[in-house]
């Protein structure tokens, strides 16, 4: 495994560093702050949530200081990345947290999600399997926007590392790109699909029961979030 320094400058408390939820979010996707939070804290009033700033306006960090929602805020090391999410591995590594688990803001919260690190195992990460992905392209492969893990997996400095070096790719599929079957079955924990249930599933006819997580992805899921906000 290459090694990579921490990009994630956090300065949390300085207790209890033992669970959070982790989100993260540049200047494109600010907008979708206010909703995630307010759904988070609707069903995990108690649970620490932690944000990655990876370029948000003034406005929005002013706001994220003063609402008194987040344990802690960490500044990423700015670099010339096309999409804020490439700096998502580097601040799953970063933070200082014992137990972490990384929700997208597009990420609709429904349920309590903190059974979710019941399902972590050592030195490695938890996914959700990307159900329309797969189907569509006969290749298992993860859903990036929920990450739950314990301690610093190994297969999270790599990843951090090789997102950077692959700009073309997304995170998710720079991950695929780097776990072949083996090395899934290594690195990589399936969580029930109730913690990240995905937009497609809806029109794919697939439904799971208990919903904690429905993941609004792409640009139709952009539209449906606005639509909620009513912006």
């Amino acid at each position: 495994m290459s090694k990579t320094k921490s990009s994630m400058k956090s300065s949390p408390p300085a207790d209890q560093f033992d669970r959070c939820f982790l989100t993260g979010c540049d200047r494109v996707t600010e907008w979708q702050l206010p909703w995630f939070v307010e759904n988070f804290k609707k069903w995990m009033p108690d649970a620490k949530l932690s944000l990655a700033n990876f370029g948000v306006s003034d406005e929005c960090m002013k706001w994220a200081k003063d609402s008194g929602w987040f344990h802690s805020i960490g500044e990423m090391e700015r670099r010339h990345v096309p999409k804020g999410w490439f700096m998502k591995p580097g601040a799953m590594l970063g933070s200082p947290y014992k137990e972490i688990c990384w929700i997208d803001t597009d990420c609709e919260v429904c349920g309590d999600v903190t059974e979710i690190f019941n399902y972590v195992e050592p030195n490695k990460i938890a996914m959700v399997i990307d159900e329309p992905w797969t189907k569509r392209q006969g290749e298992k492969q993860h859903n990036s926007g929920i990450v739950a893990f314990k301690g610093k997996p190994p297969i999270i400095r790599d990843w951090a590392e090789q997102v950077m070096l692959q700009p073309e790719r997304g995170d998710q599929e720079t991950l695929h790109a780097m776990t072949n079957p083996i090395l899934k079955m290594a690195h990589i924990t399936d969580l029930p699909n109730k913690f990240n249930y995905l937009r497609l599933q809806f029109h794919d006819g697939d439904e799971v029961a208990d919903k904690r997580v429905v993941h609004w992805t792409g640009d139709k899921g952009n539209e449906h979030i606005r639509m909620i906000m009513n912006v």
